[in-house]
């Protein structure tokens, strides 16, 4: 497989329909998210590898800021932006932030689209944190055997 274009014609079609799918808005997934999170009123979040901002907008209530970073522009056109979120069209792999800058980084089903650099966009990740930090990363399994051939 070549390099993926995040703004092809791919990722466009994929976003106008992104937030309808049901595993991708999962209630008890999201729950539990939020749950590992352990969000706080006080926390400034970086979301990386966004999309169209589903755990940015699961969040945004329990937090001070949340900051949404994704590659594609045709992903965060469908991120809604509004209130205490932010979205920046950027590669986690291009640093843009100073050390210790967020309370929480969450990265939600996006490293497996990081198929070279995976350590220095994870190393990136632990570098923004503040001490005491906490990382929410969630990978999981294509949610169907109808779509397991597009994550392979």
């Amino acid at each position: 497989m070549g390099k993926l274009n995040y703004d092809s014609a791919f990722w466009r079609k994929r976003a106008e329909h992104y937030n309808e799918l049901d595993w991708a808005n999962n209630q008890l997934y999201l729950d539990a998210f939020v749950k590992m999170g352990k969000f706080s009123k006080t926390d400034v979040v970086l979301d990386v590898g966004t999309g169209t901002g589903i755990i940015a907008h699961t969040i945004s209530p329990l937090v001070k800021q949340v900051i949404g970073l994704d590659k594609s522009q045709a992903m965060l056109e469908h991120s809604n932006w509004y209130g205490n979120m932010y979205f920046i069209k950027r590669n986690i792999l291009n640093p843009i932030f100073a050390d210790c800058v967020f309370d929480k980084v969450t990265a939600r089903q996006i490293f497996h689209h990081i198929l070279k650099g995976t350590q220095k966009a994870m190393d990136e990740c632990y570098r923004m944190l503040k001490p005491g930090g906490l990382m929410v990363f969630s990978e999981g399994i294509p949610p169907s055997e109808k779509v397991k051939g597009d994550y392979i």
